[in-house]
């Protein structure tokens, strides 16, 4: 019910994003036009939290009880995609905040592309990973913070960074630490199974990386942001905001070069 939910929440918000300004009320991409897309980005970015924290904790299980069947199988390309969908869904996850942004405090002078190219990147990724996802009270000092200017800069800046980190924590097997799911263990670093088992008993204790790519990549993007989020006002003004799209764009290519490897076995 969550991924159907974010499926029509950001399937609405990006047709009605690329319509023109002259369609027709009556026509079908005029009806998506006459509500209001700024709507859905709060609920698209709840929904897509939700359904990577469920993905998550199903990928757990996934890794220990299904993908060792596969690859006994010789499901390559399938397991290519699945990986894809990891690369994809971690990348989407770091520009919420920039699409939040966008969307719910938009500035006058910042280009209608960005936005639409976010929520294209962002209504990709969900469709894409489809197959495999699931009295109000609200803090004063936080609200303060998001309607800032430094959030602004933190959230571009985080959505810039962490794709480019996310494509090297990759290439070069930089993770965090290790989730072991079959022994219940959590390692500082990178390690692989022949490192906490026999060679020949690999297949018992299956790795786990994505976590710790992500957590590298996120732990990177974060100092970058806090960084540029306490940079006066003046000195990021000539920040280009088409990097925010453009750089995760790139990383998601990256992401499909590295996994090719899978498509030729």
């Amino acid at each position: 019910m969550v991924a159907v939910a974010l499926l029509g929440a950001i399937t609405h918000q990006t047709l009605a994003t690329w319509a023109t300004v002259g369609t027709r009320p009556s026509s079908f991409f005029g009806r998506f036009r006459s509500v209001s897309s700024a709507r859905f980005a709060d609920a698209v970015v709840v929904l897509y939290a939700i359904s990577i924290l469920l993905g998550g904790i199903i990928y757990l299980y996934f890794r220990v009880d299904i993908r060792p069947e596969l690859e006994r199988a010789g499901h390559w390309p399938a397991l290519g995609f699945f990986d894809l969908k990891e690369h994809f869904a971690a990348i989407g996850f770091a520009l919420l905040p920039a699409y939040w942004v966008c969307w719910r405090r938009p500035r006058a002078d910042e280009p209608a592309q960005t936005r639409t190219m976010l929520t294209s990147i962002l209504a990709f990724v969900i469709w894409w990973g489809l197959p495999n996802w699931p009295r109000r009270k609200q803090h004063q000092g936080f609200r303060r913070m998001t309607l800032s200017a430094a959030f602004r800069r933190f959230a571009f800046a985080f959505g810039t960074t962490f794709g480019f980190l996310y494509v090297v924590a990759l290439a070069k097997d930089l993770a965090l630490f290790t989730v072991f799911p079959s022994l219940g263990i959590v390692l500082a670093g990178t390690h692989h199974s022949r490192d906490v088992a026999d060679p020949a008993m690999g297949f018992l204790a299956p790795a786990m990386y994505w976590y710790g790519w992500a957590a590298t990549a996120a732990l990177g993007a974060l100092i970058v942001a806090l960084v540029a989020a306490s940079l006066p006002g003046r000195s990021v003004r000539n920040f280009w905001s088409g990097w925010v799209w453009i750089i995760p764009i790139l990383s998601m290519i990256a992401c499909v070069y590295l996994t090719l490897p899978w498509f030729r076995l």
